[in-house]
């Protein structure tokens, strides 16, 4: 099991109370970089659509094709039992907007 670290990160949130419960508004900056780990891509099928391991150099073969009921397209991989691997970096991007985080809610917060 891996450590788990905590990170503290500079904020403001702006509540107002409506009819409705309360309203808030809040904005983090988050100064840290995104760690490195598995990539995953969820199909658009409907009916439970698999997730496809595209991290880089995983070389797992995946196989294409036609659902025969929906007729939409298909994608398996077999991961040979193991799991995807954890080689996506996500990029790096200083920008000090990009580091910002918005969140909008409306009722009490649990």
């Amino acid at each position: 099991m891996s450590e788990v670290k905590l990170k503290i990160t500079p904020g403001i949130q702006v509540t107002a109370f409506s009819p409705v419960g309360p309203v808030r508004v809040a904005i983090g900056y988050n100064p840290y970089q995104r760690p490195a780990g598995p990539l995953y891509f969820e199909g658009t099928e409907f009916a439970g659509a698999p997730l496809l391991c595209v991290s880089p150099n995983n070389f797992f073969p995946t196989s294409f094709g036609t659902d025969p009921v929906t007729m939409l397209p298909t994608a398996n991989q077999d991961l040979l039992g193991k799991s995807c691997p954890a080689s996506y970096q996500p990029p790096v991007d200083n920008r000090f907007f990009k580091k910002l985080t918005f969140s909008f809610a409306i009722g009490q917060a649990f």
